[in-house]
């Protein structure tokens, strides 16, 4: 894998990069090629703390809320400005987060960085509400091995559906430019068909991960439809997996059964897991996660510690949502192809009712006999 060549920043990042270059900033940007498009940062604290420690801690936890397409790519560092080119020295220190820098590099890379006003904005948004399917989880599991069976079942699932993008079928190895779909607010909506079919299932106790999802991803006005299919994918894979290991957080590191259950005769049990929460930092949406109860406040204090943004919501808006019963999750009777419903194109309040009013994903609990999830 090449190393970084160069990073292309938006003009109204460029001032905030330059107040932070001395002490640092987590850039997040998105790989294209040998290049780094940089789209957010925020300043490292000082303090104690090894910085390489910080940043590794931050990258983990910054990544679930942005968007398919978008990566946090590095550590912007004593920067040096000579007119509208700079230095900027990535640190290799993210355990794999800098996909675009060739792991035998050494621990900072120094590459060239421009600025290009309203770079973000050329941006290409594709968005849409989609079944993901039901997945279901071996139970007893550690949740490494969970989230590793739910990223491949996912990765199965969506092989096999056919994308729609602004109604029209597109092939996954479509070379084309995603300009070349023609919408010109670069606003894209995305379904897909695919089979319900389902096969008997086993006996056994076991976890089933299902529901609704809003899809958010971006990509370059010069992407291929093959790279916004890929960032779709991704979108879905990192935010399903985030909601599964924010669930089990509080759980046990095994899954697993409590022999005194046996009197209590439980029955299958639904988890709801958290929704997805959309606010706007300049012309890019990112995402939190709420659990039902979770207030306005508490999401806001988080919002603001990751992405410097304050009062990101107001409300969650009107919380109306179906969530599916246990029957609902069982195996249901093999059905043909079915269509997703088209998502419409969106604004920012938008985006925040439909997050709220979607089915949400949940994870229940298929039990043969006495069987629960701790």
């Amino acid at each position: 894998m090449s190393a970084v060549k160069g990073a292309v920043v938006d003009g109204d990042l460029a001032a905030e990069i330059g107040r932070w270059a001395a002490t640092g900033a987590v850039v997040y940007g998105i790989a294209s090629g040998a290049h780094v498009f940089a789209v957010g940062a925020l300043p490292i604290p000082e303090g104690p703390s090894s910085t390489a420690a910080w940043v590794n801690a931050f990258i983990d936890q910054v990544r679930p809320i942005l968007p398919g397409g978008i990566e946090p790519v590095g550590v912007l560092s004593n920067a040096t400005r000579d007119g509208a080119d700079v230095d900027l020295t990535f640190s290799t220190d993210e355990r794999g987060a800098l996909r675009c820098l060739r792991r035998s590099a050494s621990s900072t890379v120094a590459v060239p960085v421009k600025t290009q006003p309203g770079l973000a904005s050329s941006l290409h948004c594709l968005t849409g509400v989609i079944d993901i399917g039901s997945h279901d989880l071996p139970f007893p599991s550690t949740r490494e091995v969970a989230a590793q069976r739910l990223s491949e079942s996912i990765s199965a699932y969506m092989a096999k559906a056919l994308f729609l993008i602004d109604g029209k079928q597109v092939a996954a190895d479509d070379s084309s430019s995603v300009s070349s779909l023609g919408n010109k607010d670069g606003e894209h909506s995305v379904e897909f068909l695919v089979s319900t079919l389902m096969s008997t299932p086993v006996s056994p106790p076991r976890v089933r991960f299902s529901g609704s999802q809003h899809v958010l991803a971006y990509v370059l006005p010069t992407a291929t439809i093959t790279e916004a299919v890929r960032a779709v994918v991704d979108d879905v894979t990192r935010s399903s997996l985030h909601r599964l290991r924010v669930f089990s957080e509080d759980s046990p590191t095994e899954w697993s059964w409590a022999p005194d259950d046996a009197s209590e005769g439980r029955k299958p049990a639904v988890f709801h897991l958290p929704r997805r929460l959309p606010f706007p930092v300049g012309h890019v949406r990112l995402s939190d996660y709420a659990f039902p109860g979770e207030s306005v406040d508490e999401v806001n204090e988080r919002v603001d510690e990751f992405t410097g943004r304050s009062n990101a919501f107001e409300s969650f808006g009107a919380v109306v949502e179906e969530f599916p019963t246990i029957d609902e999750l069982r195996p249901p009777v093999p059905q043909a192809i079915v269509r997703s419903t088209p998502a419409a194109k969106p604004s920012f309040l938008d985006l925040r009712l439909l997050f709220v009013l979607v089915v949400p994903i949940v994870i229940a609990l298929l039990v043969a006999g006495t069987w629960r999830l701790h």
